[in-house]
């Protein structure tokens, strides 16, 4: 919140009447609790319930993941720069050089390679609640519901960053079709719907603070606008042999 310019400054506990004032906002801090409450309910909104889930990092399962040891030292990076230190860090430093303040990720690669799995272990592994939306949900059915979905659901990560320690992880999974070039001759309404999706998306990408992580199988055909916004590009491979060992050595129980 210090940070969208709504306050300065959180007042002491039980100071009910004081007022912090930024930007020509005044809030209480009363009302500041109040607020706060509501914000720390979101999680059970209707927005996320039907858009995706959102998941505290304490509830996330650590599990081994095993990748080619070619993919190894990319995977290792991920989990260091999403290290909160270390992303504070590089953070700092996009923001010295007037560049967004945000990690944007892809993930490409075959199907079953771990890539959505990775972004729980990261996650975990860096103390972040993560917020997962499927792709496929943004389109809606009535006219002007994507553009909707796609407000609400940058709306609801900044409530969620603005409570938690750590800036946590929006991870919108499968984006095959978002990620694709734009159509210039619109026939359909999924033409339209594919449009609408990636412009919205591309507009709260140019204000975005924060993690996204996004998946897909293929980037063969991404849009040069949407490539832009985009700091890392990790490619996962299919699991060789010896990858294909280690897996079933960790589910199948010694003799």
């Amino acid at each position: 919140l210090i940070e969208r310019g709504w306050i300065e400054t959180f007042t002491e506990a039980g100071d009910e009447h004081s007022l912090e004032k930024k930007d020509n906002y005044c809030l209480s801090a009363t009302v500041a609790r109040r607020l706060f409450y509501g914000i720390v309910r979101i999680p059970y909104h209707s927005t996320v319930s039907k858009l995706g889930t959102f998941v505290l990092n304490k509830d996330i399962e650590p599990k081994p993941l095993f990748f080619n040891d070619s993919d190894s030292p990319q995977i290792n990076q991920l989990y260091e720069l999403a290290d909160p230190r270390k992303y504070a860090q590089i953070t700092s430093a996009l923001e010295a050089r007037g560049l967004r303040s945000s990690m944007t990720v892809i993930l490409y690669g075959p199907s079953g390679t771990g890539k959505t799995e990775l972004v729980r272990q990261v996650a975990h592994r860096t103390g972040r609640d993560l917020l997962m939306v499927d792709a496929a949900k943004i389109y809606g059915s009535y006219w002007g519901e994507d553009e909707r979905n796609v407000r609400a659901l940058f709306r609801m990560y900044r409530h969620i960053e603005a409570l938690s320690d750590h800036a946590p992880i929006l991870f919108i999974d499968e984006c095959d079709g978002i990620l694709g070039r734009r159509a210039s001759n619109i026939t359909t309404r999924g033409d339209r719907s594919n449009n609408v999706v990636q412009n919205m998306l591309l507009e709260e990408l140019n204000r975005f603070h924060g993690l996204l992580f996004v998946t897909t199988n293929d980037i063969s055909n991404i849009d040069p606008a949407m490539d832009r916004r985009f700091l890392l590009k990790l490619k996962f491979h299919a699991p060789d042999a010896q990858t294909r060992v280690r897996i079933w050595r960790s589910l199948v129980p010694d003799p």
